[in-house]
């Protein structure tokens, strides 16, 4: 892997993201193994991630709405599908039958939009149809579900895709896995009856992790191929994707005993060293994990201390070598494979989707892969 420039700059490791999608379809080996780009693929770049995940092999891609799709027109083959996990407005309909995006159905009005386009155009173009099963969220509920089936043919409608979403997949032995699976079971028995050789699609990251029965034809995982940790009880079997190291301003040896930072709320002794780095909650640091974050230099933990600002973090560097600074470039890594995403979020009290995702656009966004091709041009990504 190639160094970190001394600026700030988030390096994503296209290999590992790699890696992770072929451990998920090594695990649901009979099932479409998609990927979750929404968000701009969680913060790293949906058009890198996608091309280098394509180039892999993965087929099916996964967005929130219908401009995140868009953006993505260009970016993905001719057999490859992008979804629409949000449906999509009356005025979205033209956009993305033109383009031949599947938008997922939550609603009845969704489903009479979609018929009624099809019949307009006297062309049956596919979409999916989302159920809920327990999560009170997106989709229809049972009782549209059973009108939804009187009202269309499934060929009038073009459903090519039945699926529900897990709420508590990361928790293995939570019973409402297993009731939403029962439930999910009735709803594609169903399905199948009303529009034979529909496929079916219910597990996230978690859900690929709680076993084949959760598999049906398609999964979806989201974070894990990000590095994300979906099983709460076990090892994280996913490689880190992001590395995010911050320049140092200002090494600072403190010549009386103070505080650190707004609200003077962490002591610090004489003869401490500070490091204060450029990046702060605008950069997507979050605020939370004032004085319980840390970052590694050389390979050395050092704490985050003092509240966290909008553009400036502090770390006690006292245990850092004073050679060690005379050998390398002046900066704290803050993401790395030992410090990972699961490990911040839990330091801010959040969850590893919202480090990822607010991960500020002030960093440069550098891709890397060993396994490139030819055709892979890493400035091409570059923010």
């Amino acid at each position: 892997m190639p160094s970190l420039s001394s600026s700030q700059e988030l390096l994503i490791d296209l290999d590992a993201l790699v890696g992770n999608w072929q451990l998920l379809r090594a695990t649901a080996p009979d099932a479409d193994c998609a990927a979750v780009v929404k968000a701009n693929a969680y913060g790293l770049g949906a058009a890198a991630v996608t091309r280098a995940l394509q180039q892999a092999g993965c087929r099916s891609f996964f967005v929130a709405t219908a401009a995140e799709a868009l953006a993505l027109a260009d970016v993905v083959s001719a057999e490859s599908r992008i979804y629409i996990f949000n449906g999509l407005r009356s005025t979205e309909v033209d956009d993305c039958r033109a383009q031949g995006f599947i938008p997922i159905l939550s609603t009845l009005d969704q489903a009479e939009c979609w018929w009624q386009a099809n019949r307009r155009d006297q062309r049956i173009l596919a979409c999916g149809i989302q159920v809920d099963t327990g999560m009170n969220r997106l989709g229809l509920e049972l009782r549209e579900w059973d009108l939804l089936r009187k009202r269309y043919g499934a060929a009038d409608l073009g459903a090519s895709l039945i699926m529900s979403h897990l709420a508590c997949s990361e928790e293995q032995n939570n019973p409402l896995n297993a009731l939403q699976l029962k439930r999910f079971l009735d709803i594609v028995a169903a399905a199948r009856s009303w529009a034979p050789g529909i496929e079916a699609s219910f597990a996230n990251s978690g859900g690929v992790m709680l076993g084949a029965d959760y598999h049906f034809d398609q999964v979806r995982p989201g974070i894990a191929l990000y590095g994300g940790n979906p099983e709460t009880r076990r090892p994280n079997r996913f490689s880190s994707v992001v590395h995010l190291r911050l320049p140092i301003l200002q090494l600072r040896r403190v010549g009386a005993d103070g505080s650190v930072g707004y609200g003077a709320l962490t002591p610090v002794k004489s003869g401490a060293m500070l490091a204060t780095v450029q990046g702060g909650y605008a950069d997507g640091l979050l605020i939370s994990q004032s004085g319980q974050g840390f970052g590694e230099v050389a390979g050395i933990r050092v704490p985050m201390v003092g509240r966290i600002s909008m553009d400036l973090t502090v770390f006690d560097v006292s245990a850092v070598p004073d050679a060690v600074w005379e050998n390398q470039d002046r900066y704290i890594e803050v993401l790395n494979r030992n410090l990972t995403i699961d490990e911040m979020a839990a330091a801010a009290k959040t969850i590893s989707y919202e480090v990822l995702t607010r991960l500020g656009q002030r960093f440069g966004r550098r891709y890397h892969s060993e396994a490139a091709t030819s055709n892979y041009d890493e400035s091409e990504y570059e923010h």
